[in-house]
């Protein structure tokens, strides 16, 4: 039970965007040419694969700073989140119909085709991947000049 619960937290920050997206779901469907323009969309935007991609990527993190979880947990969480990926999908069916009208989301179908969007659609694994990495060197040399400054006003002793 304590590594449900523990597992449970750890996973608040992932599974967030979801979590929101139900809780803001509306309770009227949109009528069926946008519903599925905008499934459409989802489709060729790789919606839930970018989705995933972001999951995957903070598992490290997420295995680091939650070490009592067993390793177990968190690949069956990723190959759930997998087969779960049209769950998001339609939560995210109503999101989009209440933010974008139905010639937004032509417009957007129609640059995720274009050569331009499609090129878009393949750097985006690789941009994210390396603004993550790029992030993390971020936060870290934030962290040693915020704990630097700190050690200087004798507020935090100084690193090893």
């Amino acid at each position: 039970m304590r590594i449900c619960a523990v597992a449970t937290s750890a996973l608040c920050g992932v599974m967030l965007a979801a979590s929101t997206a139900r809780a803001q779901a509306t309770t009227t469907m949109p009528d069926s040419a946008k519903v599925a323009v905008i499934r459409r969309v989802l489709e060729v935007s790789r919606t839930a694969e970018q989705m995933l991609l972001v999951m995957e990527q903070s598992l490290p993190a997420q295995r680091a700073s939650n070490p009592a979880i067993p390793a177990v947990f968190w690949d069956r969480f990723i190959v759930h989140a997998r087969e779960q990926r049209g769950v998001i999908i339609e939560d995210l069916v109503p999101i989009y119909d209440r933010y974008f009208s139905l010639e937004d989301l032509t417009g957007i179908l129609r640059f995720h085709e274009s050569p331009t969007g499609r090129r878009l659609l393949d750097a985006t694994p690789l941009v994210t991947r390396d603004a993550m990495v790029a992030g993390q060197r971020w936060g870290a040399k934030l962290g040693e000049e915020v704990a630097a400054q700190l050690a200087k006003e004798g507020l935090l002793a100084p690193p090893p």
